[in-house]
């Protein structure tokens, strides 16, 4: 009794262990290798798109609040030196 379930035992194992390399090797298959490489380049073509999107975004922002800050300062200056020639 033990004997014949240790041998159906090996049997079952033996049959999944070579359903899996089955599988495993259908994965790395040209046309499977292709289809994953396809998916994760236009994901990450995606991925870059966007992240050159928010940091065009970004500079954006920060030169207008740079623009705006230098302009806020030349007016600054310009009252400043008209006050300083009619105090004269």
């Amino acid at each position: 009794m033990r004997r014949a379930l240790w041998f159906g035992l090996g049997v079952g194992s033996s049959i999944w262990a070579r359903r899996a390399a089955r599988r495993r090797v259908q994965q790395y298959t040209p046309p499977e290798v292709v289809q994953r490489a396809k998916v994760r380049t236009t994901r990450a073509a995606r991925e870059i798109r966007a992240a050159v999107g928010e940091g065009r975004d970004a500079m954006r922002e920060f030169q207008e609040d740079a623009r705006a800050e230098i302009t806020a300062d030349t007016k600054r200056r310009s009252i400043r030196a008209v006050e300083d020639r009619s105090s004269s």
